[in-house]
């Protein structure tokens, strides 16, 4: 980033005031009013007319304006986000999930031209634009502090837990599915880094009211995210401060240390689609032990060949991997805890391929054009802003998942836009190196879940869960809409896999028997499922299940003992069906606790 000594000492407006002109202006206006589209999205409190006249309205402001900005890193962006979106709409097309699934898209949209607009502000205004990044990491603090953290506390705190009522209810910020702390929590863990530059530049400056004013802001930030209880963003803390501690006190060593922290950040993505495509294997197993998350993250793996090419649409995982993977229909996970098994499940092997070269497009830039590279003290902070969202995108997905989706790129757009202190781009050269680590990064992402998956394999695959999921429901409750017995998907999907057996079909066809309590079928085909992958949980514990409900108990132990959480499952069903009178069935259950006991 531009050198802060360079600037006005006298507060925000005085640095504006020192560069203003009337071009600077309107290209801060543009993305004030993407801004402003993005909070109406997250907040849910605009008509689809009001999205499109600021979305509009602020990237014609910004193009209008910046358009002699335009460079490489802003085509790519561009590029990327349009494709990933185009991809989108389709595989939303027919999603059950349609109307969730077109507003995740939306605030892609909105996270797109963010960034582009980001990347097209003029030099003049990088200080400020800064600034106002600082500052939406305080106003996400006290938006979660005031509607979400209060409310849990003593009524000692009666006022201040009225006004975060009073909040919510004006603006339904938590209107979402998606817990707050969640969503906006990422936004203070991952600006987090660049108040440490702030608060060391003070210190050094021995400007002592702003030193104190930074260390206060960054105590606040640190209250508020560990008031929310969230694990993954205790440990980016940990990861944002290591990343920019390293990059900052190497610096005067290796004014490389930022480049390498970058280089290692963007490989991460990489790593965990080996991790996601091997779900049974070793390293999955071990991680799954130490937390639920783990466990969640890689057995969402199983879902990703069957809907590869372009997802199950935009808002389907909840209802994929509840349906196929959970066996208590009644149960709702929302999300996966992890970007790329999300965007791998709802829009396919392509877009995650964009998404995974869009996070390594600045360390592809260092690397074409490390020559012209001018590192500067502020590196560091933009290592560790990065290093941190890498990391929460791995271990959570707020900006995925909820109303934060808008911030996606704020991040990659503010380490692109300064890139390590960068004076030139050679575009030639940058541009073939691009190009060859797309095709090597989809053809990688690619290879990892190629099993066997034809196109109308996909797309059957995809019919069949627009089918069953028709009825599911998007809250924490319910129950699923039964399926027509004679319905021509099914029949198609059963005559398809006559050709050509598949042991993700032979599973499908074995839920849809289990659900219809025809137990005998929905054993043989999850015998068949089981046998040909043992490792894939929902194969293991339906096929221990149907067992169960067949009343062969002793030939459901050794699925049923290597089912995570089997004897709970049990007791859930022991009184579930006993609520709706299968009497018989819920003894079974019971009897079944009971052998697993001896």
């Amino acid at each position: 980033m531009i050198e802060l000594e360079a600037q006005n000492r006298g507060g925000l407006m005085n640095k504006f005031l020192a560069t203003f002109n009337l071009q600077n202006v309107y290209s801060l206006s543009g993305l004030a009013i993407l801004a402003a589209a993005g909070v109406v999205w997250g907040m849910g409190i605009g008509t689809p007319i009001t999205l499109i006249l600021l979305s509009v309205l602020g990237i014609i402001v910004v193009l209008f304006t910046a358009y002699q900005q335009i460079d490489f890193k802003a085509v790519i962006l561009l590029i990327g986000v349009v494709s990933v979106l185009i991809i989108g709409i389709r595989g939303t097309a027919d999603s059950y999930n349609h109307a969730f699934g077109v507003s995740k898209l939306w605030g892609l949209g909105l996270a797109g031209l963010i960034g582009l607009a980001l990347l097209l502000q003029p030099k003049d205004n990088h200080v400020f634009v800064r600034d106002l990044l600082l500052i939406s990491a305080v106003v996400a603090a006290v938006v979660i502090l005031l509607t979400y953290d209060w409310q849990r506390f003593p009524t000692d705190y009666n006022f201040v837990n009225r006004i975060g009522l009073t909040i919510n209810r004006l603006f339904p910020i938590a209107k979402s599915a998606y817990r707050i702390d969640d969503t906006l929590g990422g936004i203070c863990v991952t600006v987090m880094p660049a108040f440490y530059t702030e608060f060391v530049t003070r210190l050094e400056r021995k400007q002592k009211r702003l030193t104190f004013l930074f260390l206060m802001a960054i105590f606040f930030l640190l209250f508020t995210v560990l008031l929310t209880g969230t694990r993954s963003l205790w440990i980016g803390i940990v990861v944002g401060a290591g990343a920019y501690g390293i990059g900052h006190f190497l610096f005067h060593e290796d004014k490389r240390a930022s480049a390498y922290i970058v280089g290692v950040s963007s490989l991460l993505p990489l790593i965990s689609m080996l991790w996601l495509a091997d779900p049974g294997g070793k390293i999955s197993q071990f991680l799954s032990r130490l937390d639920y998350r783990f466990e969640l993250i890689s057995n969402s793996g199983w879902l990703i060949p069957d809907f590869w090419l372009f997802g199950g649409g935009a808002g389907s995982y909840p209802g994929l991997f509840s349906r196929y993977i959970l066996n208590e229909s009644h149960f709702f996970i929302a999300h996966s805890h992890n970007l790329l098994a999300n965007i791998s499940i709802e829009l396919g092997i392509i877009s995650t391929s964009i998404i995974i070269f869009l996070l390594t497009l600045p360390i592809l830039i260092f690397l074409s054009n490390y020559k012209q590279i001018n590192f500067s003290r502020f590196s560091a902070e933009n290592a560790g802003v990065f290093a941190t969202f890498v990391f929460i995108l791995l271990l959570d997905d707020p900006f995925w998942g909820g109303g934060s989706i808008p911030y996606l790129f704020v991040p990659l757009a503010f380490l692109l836009k300064d890139h390590l202190g960068q004076s030139r781009v050679n575009l030639l050269r940058t541009t073939i190196t691009a190009i060859i680590a797309f095709v090597v990064i989809f053809f990688f992402n690619l290879s990892l879940f190629n099993r066997g998956i034809s196109i109308p394999a996909y797309h059957a695959h995809k019919a069949y869960a627009n089918l069953e999921l028709a009825g599911f429901p998007n809250n924490i409750t319910g129950f699923y809409n039964p399926l027509e017995k004679d319905d021509a998907i099914i029949s198609s999907y059963a005559a398809m896999n006559q050709e050509s057996e598949s042991p993700s079909i032979d599973y499908r066809l074995g839920l849809h028997f289990l659900r219809e309590k025809e137990f005998d079928r929905a054993a043989d085909y999850l015998e068949k499922a089981y046998k040909n992958t043992p490792s894939h949980p929902g194969y293991r514990e339906n096929y221990a299940f149907s067992l169960v409900w067949k009343d062969e108990l002793e030939a459901a132990v050794e699925p049923g003992k290597n089912t995570n959480k089997f004897d709970e499952k049990l007791s859930a069903f022991v009184t579930w069906w006993a609520e709706i009178g299968e009497f018989r069935l819920s003894k079974r259950a019971l009897d079944m606790i009971d052998l697993m006991a001896q």
